[in-house]
């Protein structure tokens, strides 16, 4: 069995996502999902974490897991929290 392992996201990169919930700030997040581009427009909600792998609540209630993120505005996500 070859199960991934997820990486956390930079710990920088939760916090902004923390200031953007915070704010209620409309943001245009892109990321991936089953190997297409996908994108989701709107607020951030909050932040949760679920069998161990942190998502983001849209304003629709969808989660994005957090791991997925390419980019939020114009800012990239391509880095991990050392742990």
């Amino acid at each position: 069995m070859n199960k991934k392992i997820y990486t956390p996201i930079s710990c920088d990169l939760y916090d902004q996502l923390e200031i953007w919930s915070m704010k209620k700030q409309t943001v245009l997040v892109r990321y991936t999902k089953e190997g297409r581009s996908k994108t989701y427009e709107g607020r951030i909600i909050n932040l949760m974490t679920k069998e161990k792998i942190e998502y983001l609540i849209t304003e629709k209630k969808e989660l994005i897991p957090l791991h997925l993120i390419v980019k939020i505005d114009d800012l990239i996500f391509n880095g991990h929290c050392e742990i």
